[in-house]
């Protein structure tokens, strides 16, 4: 009906006041995983997304020698994940001095001053790798004067503007004396610079006059890579200053402008060919729990689990070269991760995020490859129901050696493969786990039975499937919250239910709202009733919505907070796990 009456009106522009603008409610994405852990380049203080192992290794470079971050990122692809995020682990000092350190590499312009500083763009040894060359860029186009330049100009008439731009440095040149400028503007055929900057002599149409661009270019190699940027100038105002260019485009280096003091164009760096960063450093026995779990004060840069903090989606956090540091310095109390208690403060860290999030979930390796009482002793040291543990570690075939390493990476790649064949609501277990060719341990019966009761999950040889899961339980000690697959259901649900709320922020908190509010939450809990994620002979059994004058009474309202409480039975019909969503709303109107 509404199409027909706009089907009859003149043609024009008509604003729909009934477009609909209640986002749909879908079950969000599950199994996108954030690492955490070593590598040998790539940003410290963001997580990036990759999408396979080739971006990976283009993003973070080789892997770091014994480290668990890049076998496990490849076992995870290879056993069905799809997306990740991984934030690099580097050590950030807290004294000058401290600290990884990036490469650098210092410019200088036409009279020795410096004018250019270059740096890997991450901290690390690798930037020494690092090649710059620096040339005087060849004339594109060259343009003649057609009136007067006259001394105290500020513009110039030219046959043509082609290839000249504002931001550009010109010479302007009669053969006999030259002038350098920068664009500020160009209208027509004129070309304007600052009114700051007069010309100080008069240059003649039959001189003649020419007028041409003065540029560089800066190439940057690494290994097998090579970055090449032209047209470049030193003017803030260009669209091609240099520090803007190379720090949006390149991922080797960055660029600051050191306001080099020299007069046109002597301010240009000086050529330089194949010049070496130097300075990189790492020192990867300095990593402390700080550096994983990341600082959260005001002015620090975001690392660890803290630049994971403001990534939407993830699910699943992993951290396996915690095991690697442990290992490495295992036994030596000058450094960092020498003993156990560093190790639990950054799984703690990792449950505590977990938590606070609500809807994230840790994988947590053992320190001990095959220790069965010192695992269980280890699993103890753990109460939540957002994390589980795996033991023991598997054995991969990775890069032509054989190594022995923690399981998450695998495990959290099976994960998305479970969800994406069933849903999150199966258990995630009982299916085979590619690229591992044996298990650290081979476990008796009994002893599975006792681990598993204790809360940890356990890998074993299955007949006709293979190396696979044979567990599914949390950390936690609360029989409600003890499966895996019951805490995911939950987590998906606060998930998609968080999301879709965000549009009712500045809607009118009325009963209307709620009414919709409830309406479209009961259907897509409905829907995932019929699906098979929530159990119950009735909806009514496998869930309710509430959002009404009792848990919004006018005190709430008036504070502009609506709140939506929500129980899922996903276990037992009789058993409801309950959770609230709070929503802060923009404005409060009453009815």
């Amino acid at each position: 009906m509404q199409d027909d009456v706009l089907n009859t009106l003149p043609p024009g522009v008509y604003l729909d006041r009934k477009e609909n603008r209640i986002p749909s409610l879908d079950l969000a994405p599950t199994a996108i995983t954030g690492f955490m852990g070593l590598c040998e380049r790539g940003p410290t203080d963001r997580a990036v997304e990759i999408r396979g192992v080739n971006d990976f290794y283009r993003m973070f470079g080789k892997p770091v020698p014994g480290g668990f971050l890049a076998p496990a990122v490849e076992g995870f692809f290879g056993n069905g994940g799809r997306v990740a995020y991984v934030i690099r682990i580097s050590h950030k000092g807290h004294r000058p001095g401290e600290g990884d350190k990036p490469a650098s590499l210092t410019l200088l312009d036409g009279r020795g001053k410096p004018t250019i500083k270059l740096l890997a763009t991450s901290e690390g040894a690798w930037g020494n790798g690092l090649r710059v060359s620096v040339k005087r860029s060849k004339t594109r186009v060259s343009t003649l004067l057609t009136l007067d330049a006259t001394k105290g100009a500020t513009h110039a008439r030219v046959s043509s503007t082609h290839g000249l731009r504002r931001g550009t440095m010109v010479k302007i040149s009669s053969g006999k004396q030259e002038a350098y400028r920068y664009l500020i503007a160009i209208k027509g055929k004129e070309l304007l610079w600052e009114e700051s900057k007069p010309l100080k002599q008069t240059f003649r149409v039959d001189g003649p006059t020419h007028i041409e661009p003065v540029e560089f270019e800066i190439q940057v190699k690494y290994g097998n890579i090579t970055e090449r940027f032209q047209g470049l100038s030193m003017f803030r105002a260009s669209p091609n200053y240099v520090a803007r260019v190379i720090n949006t485009q390149s991922a080797l280096i960055k660029a600051i402008d050191l306001g080099s003091p020299s007069p046109l164009p002597l301010n240009l760096p000086q050529d330089a060919d194949l010049q070496a960063l130097s300075g990189g450093f790492e020192d990867i026995l300095r990593i402390t729990p700080e550096d994983f779990i990341g600082m959260a004060s005001e002015g620090e840069e975001k690392r660890g689990l803290v630049a994971l903090d403001s990534v939407e989606g993830i699910e699943l956090i992993l951290a396996p070269d915690l095991m690697f540091l442990y290992q490495r310095n295992n036994g030596r109390p000058a450094f960092p991760f020498s003993s156990l208690s560093d190790v639990r403060i950054v799984q703690e860290a990792m449950l505590d995020h977990c938590e606070v999030n609500k809807d994230r979930f840790a994988l947590l390796d053992s320190p001990f490859p095959e220790d069965v009482e010192r695992v269980q002793e280890w699993r103890q040291e753990f109460d939540s129901d957002h994390g589980a543990m795996y033991f023991p570690w598997i054995t991969v075939n990775f890069q032509g050696k054989r190594i022995l390493m923690p399981p998450s990476g695998h495990i959290a790649g099976m994960y998305a493969a479970s969800d994406a064949d069933t849903g999150v609501h199966k258990v995630p277990a009982n299916m085979p786990l590619e690229f591992v060719s044996d298990l650290a341990l081979d476990l008796w019966e009994e002893e599975i039975g006792r681990l598993n009761r204790g809360g940890v999950n356990c890998l074993k040889s299955l007949p006709g499937v293979g190396l696979s899961v044979w567990g599914g339980r949390t950390l936690s000690s609360d029989p409600l919250h003890k499966y895996i697959n019951v805490r995911r259901t939950v987590s998906a649900v606060i998930r998609s239910v968080d999301s879709f709320m965000q549009w009712v922020v500045f809607e009118p908190n009325t009963r209307g709202l709620w009414k919709v509010i409830t309406r479209q939450v009961g259907y897509f809990l409905t829907t995932l009733w019929r699906q098979g994620y929530l159990k119950g002979e009735t909806p009514e059994q496998a869930f309710f919505v509430k959002c009404d004058d009792e848990n919004n009474p006018p005190e709430l309202r008036d504070q502009g907070i609506l709140n939506v409480d929500i129980g899922l039975a996903p276990v037992k019909p009789a058993e409801y796990i309950l959770f609230r969503m709070a929503q802060e709303m923009q404005e409060v109107t009453g009815e």
